[in-house]
């Protein structure tokens, strides 16, 4: 039993440990990137806990979209501009509107 966890450890780290390596084992390291566009399908869930995105019942090329402008989304968080684009990466024909234009109020 090949394993990184020393003999000490309680047998779940073990099992774990076994169970992520079986896991990883037949992905291949050189598509393990953080570029969404470009990494193996089954690093998108890992990339979007890493950028504080849900993808949650996205399909894949809406998740890769809104995954690789997590960064930008995060800066701009909040503006009219951010919610454009991650509306946009899911919605495509999605319009915001501000409350100044439609005459509401804030």
């Amino acid at each position: 039993m090949n394993t990184l966890i020393l003999n000490h450890h309680p047998k779940q780290s073990k099992a774990i440990d076994l169970s992520a390596k079986a896991r990883f084992e037949d992905l291949k390291i050189e598509s393990i990137t953080n570029l969404a566009m470009r990494c193996d399908e089954r690093l998108l869930p890992v990339l979007a806990n890493a950028y504080d995105v849900s993808i949650d019942g996205l399909e894949e090329k809406e998740a890769r979209k809104l995954i690789s402008k997590a960064l930008l989304l995060d800066r701009y968080n909040g503006t009219t501009w951010a919610i454009k684009e991650a509306l946009s990466a899911v919605f495509p024909t999605a319009v915001v509107k501000e409350w100044f234009n439609y005459g509401g109020k804030p």
